[in-house]
């Protein structure tokens, strides 16, 4: 019995709290001519293994990365960054 507990224990540590976030806080300001590219879409690739960050800037162009969870940043490493917003 005491060994089922310990094998329990052993698992939910694994799956709750032990577990290394692979990424970094990025944040940024997008600009256009001088100006806040406000509503503008933020995308990091990797060139490599890893997964894509995505963001969105905000009325005076900045953005926070997220990867997995809001705002946890991107993997680090060689990306490729876009960007784009919708023309009106």
């Amino acid at each position: 019995m005491r060994r089922a507990a310990y094998m329990m224990l052993a698992v939910l540590l694994t799956l709750f709290g032990c577990t290394k976030s692979d990424t970094v806080p990025v944040t940024g300001l997008i600009t256009l001519n001088g100006q806040p590219a406000e509503n503008t879409e933020v995308m990091f690739n990797p060139q490599g293994p890893g997964r894509m960050a995505t963001g969105h800037t905000d009325a005076s162009g900045r953005f926070k990365l997220s990867t997995a969870t809001p705002d946890d940043g991107a993997g680090a490493g060689r990306i490729c960054c876009n960007a784009w917003r919708a023309l009106r």
